[in-house]
C-alpha cells in the first residue's frame, strides 16, 4: 500500500507540474482549446517557456529527462528557441556529490580510488539521467568510468508508468478535442516511451552494456569509418563500466568541425551509411544516436558512445525493411504496401486499397514545400480521414530502428536546414542495401543471375500476356 501511496503522489506531482505547460502550449494550438486562432506569443515568451520545460524536465528526472532528449534531436519539429534549451538535457544534467561518488565506487572496488587509479577526476566529464562518467588514469592508459546512480531502477519504474499514463491522458484529450495529428504522435510516443523505458532498465545493468559493447565491436570490425571504444575488463563490475578513453568533437558542434575542414553535410551522409550497414547488413545496431552520443575524430573517423541500448534484428525483419527501401526509392507504392503490411505497421484489418491511395497522397505531400510540422499533420490528416482512425502500428522489433532514423534526421534538419535522409544520405543507403543483397544472395555471381532470371521473367510474362 505504501509504495502505491508514493506511486500516487509522484504522479501527481508529475501531472500538475505538466499540466500548466501542456494547456500553455495548446493555446499556441488553438486559442480557447476547442476553438480559436494560434496564440500569439513573443520571443521571449517562447524563451521563458522553454527554459521552464527543461528546468520541469530535470526536476522530474529520468524518463522525461530521456523524453526531452529525444525530443531535442527531433531538430525539424520544434522552433530553435526550445532545441537550443532542450540539448542541455544531452550531457549536461546535474552531477551527482562528490562525496557520493567516491562512496559509490570506493564500495564496488573495495579500495581507495587513490590506490587503484594513477588518476581520478572527480569531476565528471559527462552526466546523464542513468549515470555519470569520470576520466581517470589506470596503469597509464587513459579511461573512463562510468556508474549508475542509486537507487535508480526503483525511480525508473515509478517514472516510466507515470510517463504513461500522462500519455494515455494526452490521447484522449486530443480525440476529445479533435486534433488527429497530436493524437497520431501522442500514440507513436506511447509506444517509443514504452520501448524507451525497458532500454533504460537495460542501461542500468552496465554489466549488460559491456557485453553490447563488445558484441557491436565485434559485428563491425570490418567497419573502419567506425569506432567503438574497447572494455577495460579489470575495471568492470555489475555497477561500473570502464572503457578505453577516446575523444573527438561532438557531431553538434558545427562551428568546430567547420574550423577542422569537415564538411557538416559530409558528416551526416556518412552517419546514414553507417547505420544503415549496421541495421540491414549486420543487423546489430547502437540505438542510442543523439548528439551526446556521437563525435568526430580528427581524421574524420565516427566514434559512438553509450553503448546500454543495442538491439538486433531478424533475418525476416531485414529483408523486408530492405524490400520497402529499395521500393520506395523506385516509387513502388503498391510493393511499399504490401512490404508495410509484412512489417506489421499497417493493421491487417486496414483496407489495401484505402492504404494504396493514401500512400499517394502522402507522397505527393512529400513533393510538396511544406516543413515537417506541416507535412506531419497533412499526413496525420490524411490517414485519420481515408481510415477514420489510425490503423498504423509500430512492432517492438522496429521501434529502435525508427528512433534511430528520426534521431538521425532530426539532426541533421536542425543543423543543416533543408537536409533529406533519403536524397542526401541516398549514396550510403544505396551502398547499404547493395551489400545486403549480394549477401543474402551468397555473392555478385548468384545476384547477377537473379537479376536475369527476374528481368527474363518479367519480359517473358509480357510476351505470353493475351
Amino acid at each position: 500500500m505504501l509504495f502505491n501511496w508514493k506511486y500516487g503522489f509522484r504522479a501527481a506531482e508529475v501531472f500538475w507540474t505538466a499540466a500548466p505547460v501542456i494547456l500553455s502550449l495548446l493555446r499556441d494550438w488553438r486559442r480557447f482549446f476547442w476553438f480559436g486562432r494560434p496564440y500569439q506569443r513573443s520571443e521571449s515568451d517562447h524563451q521563458k517557456r522553454a527554459l521552464k520545460i527543461r528546468t520541469k524536465l530535470e526536476h522530474l528526472g529520468l524518463v522525461f529527462i530521456k523524453v526531452g532528449q529525444v525530443i531535442s534531436s527531433r531538430g525539424d519539429l520544434l522552433p530553435k528557441t526550445y532545441l537550443n534549451e532542450l540539448s542541455k538535457l544531452q550531457d549536461s544534467v546535474q552531477p551527482l556529490p562528490e562525496s557520493l561518488v567516491c562512496a559509490t565506487l570506493e564500495a564496488e572496488y573495495g579500495q581507495k580510488l587513490s590506490s587503484l587509479f594513477d588518476e581520478f577526476s572527480i569531476k565528471p566529464i559527462a552526466t546523464a539521467s542513468i549515470g555519470q562518467v569520470h576520466h581517470a588514469v589506470y596503469k597509464k592508459r587513459q579511461v573512463v568510468v562510468k556508474f549508475a546512480r542509486p537507487h535508480i531502477e526503483m525511480q525508473l519504474r515509478r517514472d516510466s508508468r507515470t510517463a504513461l499514463l500522462l500519455l494515455r491522458i494526452a490521447e484522449r484529450s486530443f480525440k476529445l478535442l479533435k486534433i488527429p495529428e497530436l493524437v497520431a504522435v501522442v500514440s507513436i510516443y506511447q509506444t517509443i516511451v514504452g520501448e524507451i523505458s525497458k532500454g533504460m532498465l537495460e542501461e542500468i545493468d552496465l554489466r549488460r552494456e559491456r557485453e553490447n559493447a563488445d558484441r557491436l565491436a565485434t559485428a563491425v570490425a570490418d567497419m573502419k569509418e567506425l569506432v567503438i571504444p574497447r572494455t577495460i575488463p579489470e575495471l568492470c563490475t555489475n555497477s561500473v563500466l570502464s572503457l578505453e578513453y577516446i575523444t573527438g568533437t561532438k557531431v553538434s558542434d558545427i562551428e568546430l568541425l567547420t574550423k577542422q575542414g569537415k564538411d557538416f553535410k559530409d558528416v551526416m551522409n556518412r552517419l546514414v551509411a553507417i547505420y544503415m550497414r549496421m541495421i540491414v547488413v549486420k543487423g546489430i545496431y547502437h540505438a542510442d544516436p543523439h548528439p551526446g552520443n556521437i563525435h568526430v575524430l580528427p581524421d574524420g573517423r565516427i566514434l559512438l558512445f553509450d553503448f546500454g541500448i543495442v538491439r538486433t534484428l531478424s533475418e525476416h525483419t531485414r529483408q523486408n525493411l530492405a524490400k520497402l527501401v529499395l521500393s520506395a526509392i523506385k516509387k513502388d507504392l503498391v510493393t511499399v504496401v504490401d512490404q508495410l503490411y509484412k512489417l506489421g505497421i499497417i493493421a491487417p484489418s486496414a483496407d489495401r486499397e484505402t492504404a494504396i491511395e493514401v500512400a499517394r497522397k502522402v507522397t505527393s505531400l512529400h513533393l510538396q514545400n511544406l516543413d515537417t510540422r506541416q507535412r506531419v499533420a497533412e499526413v496525420a490528416d490524411t490517414i485519420y480521414k481515408a481510415f477514420k482512425g489510425f490503423p498504423l502500428e509500430l512492432p517492438q522489433e522496429l521501434v529502435y530502428v525508427f528512433r534511430c532514423l528520426s534521431l538521425l534526421e532530426g539532426l541533421g534538419t536542425r543543423y543543416r536546414p533543408g537536409w533529406n535522409f533519403i536524397a542526401d544520405g541516398y549514396p550510403g543507403i544505396r551502398a547499404a542495401l547493395t551489400e545486403y543483397l549480394v549477401q543474402s544472395q551468397g555473392g555478385w555471381w548468384n545476384l547477377f543471375v537473379g537479376f536475369l532470371k527476374d528481368l527474363f521473367g518479367s519480359f517473358v510474362g509480357k510476351k505470353t500476356t493475351p
